[in-house]
């Protein structure tokens, strides 16, 4: 949904996955996280961050065919990638007693996510 902010629960272990919905590695990658999100002390959210060719579309029939039940996002203008300095495919592990990454105010937010 366009302009949804996705809330990071500080009290569960976060896997937040960078990917493109065109990547074979970040397909197989994300069936991973299926079996990693079944864990209910873990919070998985996939962002699409290849917004030159990826559309909110793409990123929908990528979560139904290789997706979970999890937010899934596209970061339109790379505001979001371009402050974590990263590419795809990448994983962050945000873990409560550890916290080795911070989110502003423990909140994502994007423009679009289903």
């Amino acid at each position: 949904m366009h302009g949804k902010t996705i809330s990071i629960d500080n009290k569960k272990t976060s896997v937040l996955f960078i990917m493109a919905s065109w990547c074979i590695s970040c397909a197989d990658i994300e069936r991973d996280l299926k079996e990693i999100a079944k864990d209910k002390n873990v919070q998985v959210i996939t962002v699409d961050v290849e917004s030159q060719t990826d559309t909110k579309e793409d990123l929908a029939a990528f979560k139904k065919t290789y997706g979970g039940n999890w937010p899934h996002a596209l970061d339109t203008n790379l505001s979001f990638v371009k402050s974590l300095k990263c590419s795809f495919p990448t994983s962050f592990s945000h873990i409560p007693t550890i916290q080795p990454i911070h989110f502003s105010k423990s909140r994502l937010y994007l423009e679009n996510s289903l």
